[in-house]
């Protein structure tokens, strides 16, 4: 059986702009080790960057139920 800490905690929101609550949750995150699967709704340089930091990023919607199914898959937390 997995560990909880053995699977990515999925952020959402993790490339935005205003006030970048889920790119600090992610770097926060991945200082203390733990594994990062980022939610963001396009590929660009904010994306990128959430990947050289060591995040697991996913492209994906809300409100795209197909998308929001593949990012969950085996996360722990949300």
């Amino acid at each position: 059986m997995k560990s909880s800490h053995d699977s990515p905690i999925l952020v959402t929101g993790a490339a935005g702009d205003i006030g970048a609550i889920g790119r600090n949750l992610t770097a926060m995150l991945l200082a203390k080790g733990q594994k990062v699967r980022a939610l963001v709704r396009r590929e660009d340089e904010r994306s990128e960057a959430l990947r050289r930091l060591g995040a697991e990023v996913v492209q994906g919607d809300l409100t795209d139920l197909t998308s929001m199914h593949r990012a969950i898959e085996g996360a722990a937390r949300i």
